[in-house]
């Protein structure tokens, strides 16, 4: 998993707008967390949706702590509100009926850290070096966004196709 204060840093664009860099975390908690319930599409996990999924790839590609955020929310949200674990597995020691079910979950949660965390982070890693020794503030401002969202969107259908 990705550092968590890399994360943090990579939304740090936003403190220009005070107002979306306190605001933007709660929200997308916020929609994370009643996805599950709530968000078209979803049923049993949320690769079912494709806007929930283009939603997750654009918050973490923005905002980083927006992209956290939303992975929690929607974690805590499949844990609370989601469908209940699969029932029909009994094995008659209560700990590992409850243990089996929680470790199916968590595969999805970790999965959808990859376009939430971990390909924002990868996609910079891949850019910075190709930027950085380009001349020009403003050519290099300019094709840093356009490189990091083509890498980033490649990245993101690889996994896709993965």
């Amino acid at each position: 998993m990705p550092r968590v204060t890399d994360i943090l840093v990579d939304g740090a664009w936003t403190a220009a707008w005070p107002p979306v860099a306190a605001f933007a975390p709660l929200a997308a908690f916020a929609v994370g967390l009643l996805a599950p319930l709530l968000w078209p599409g979803i049923d049993s996990v949320f690769s079912e949706s494709l806007p929930f999924m283009m939603l997750v790839s654009m918050t973490a590609l923005l905002s980083g702590p927006a992209g956290l955020m939303l992975w929690l929310g929607y974690i805590a949200g499949d844990l609370v509100l989601g469908t209940p674990a699969n029932t029909f597995f009994r094995s008659g020691n209560p700990i590992f009926d409850l243990l089996v079910p929680l470790a199916a979950r968590a595969i999805p949660y970790v999965l959808l850290a990859v376009p939430a965390m971990i390909i924002p982070l990868a996609g910079r890693r891949l850019v910075w070096p190709i930027v950085s020794k380009l001349p020009g503030n403003n050519r290099q401002r300019g094709l840093h966004a356009g490189l990091y969202a083509v890498v980033c969107g490649v990245l993101i259908f690889w996994w896709a196709r993965a």
